[in-house]
């Protein structure tokens, strides 16, 4: 157990569950522990079942300690406006920063995760409708527009089209504006990204690497996807309780067990 738990935690976390969120499931475990333990203990002395009861709790936190590796292991996305117009084109972050809506204070942490020359490379999905996809695409100035463009006429037009982009984003220019912050793209899918008027993609998600720079600012300024009504979670959430609850029948029946083997070593001897 001892060797897991940091492990465990630090999964919740790249899962995208929030410090404090991940306080109250570890605050709450030990209390389901506390619980348990008189409640198995008195079953165990009820019908004699000490060893058994420790057998099988024991291999209940084996196979729940192994479920982790199963759950699915995904960065966090969160969700963002592609956003192209004369020249400029900007992931924008959907909702507000979560760090307030003083435009003073999210220009100061904007700043902080600003460096020189910083570019970073990110994945940008969208699922566009029928008519924003052809809007985009008629509005595009690149040269080499995006293969989606030249595939429309395979569309219908209540058909959704979903889309994955490399985007280069100049980390260094970006902005916040009130509550909302402007990532400037270098270029999407190796192209450069501009239209004759102003167009976006409404639903799109953003999927940086773990450990990039901006990903890490990112964490405390624009809010992911409801991590909390998945089935991830509450998978995270489940397995924790029982392993807990596992760990604590089996802390209490082994000492029960323990003082249960020296008062027989005792008479014997």
């Amino acid at each position: 157990m001892a060797s897991f738990w940091p492990s465990i935690t630090v999964f919740a976390k790249q899962l995208g569950v929030s410090e404090v969120a991940i306080g109250i499931l570890f605050s709450v475990a030990p209390v389901t522990g506390l619980i348990s333990m008189p409640l198995f203990g008195a079953i165990a002395d009820r019908f004699k079942a000490k060893k058994k009861l420790f057998l099988f709790f024991n291999i209940i936190n084996f196979f729940a300690l192994m479920a982790f590796a199963f759950l699915p292991h995904k960065p966090p996305t969160r969700p963002v406006v592609l956003e192209c117009n004369l020249g400029v084109t900007y992931i924008v972050q959907a909702g507000s920063l979560t760090v307030g809506s003083n435009s003073k204070c999210n220009q100061t942490d904007v700043q902080a995760f600003k460096k020189p020359n910083l570019i970073e490379t990110c994945q940008v999905n969208c699922a566009m409708n029928f008519n924003e996809t052809v809007n985009m695409c008629d509005n595009l100035l690149a040269d080499n527009k995006p293969q989606y463009c030249s595939e429309l006429d395979n569309y219908q037009d209540d058909q959704v089209i979903h889309t994955s982009m490399t985007s280069r984003l100049k980390i260094h220019e970006a902005q916040a504006i009130l509550d909302t912050l402007y990532l400037p793209v270098d270029t999407i899918d190796g192209l450069g990204y501009s239209c004759a008027a102003k167009t976006g993609f409404h639903n799109c998600k953003i999927d940086c690497q773990e450990d990039t720079h901006l990903n890490l600012r990112l964490e405390k300024l624009v809010p992911i996807d409801d991590i909390y009504s998945s089935n991830v979670f509450w998978s995270y959430v489940v397995l924790v309780l029982i392993s807990w609850i596992a760990f604590a029948v089996v802390t209490s029946v082994a000492d029960a067990l323990c003082f249960q083997s020296l008062g027989k070593w005792k008479r014997n001897h």
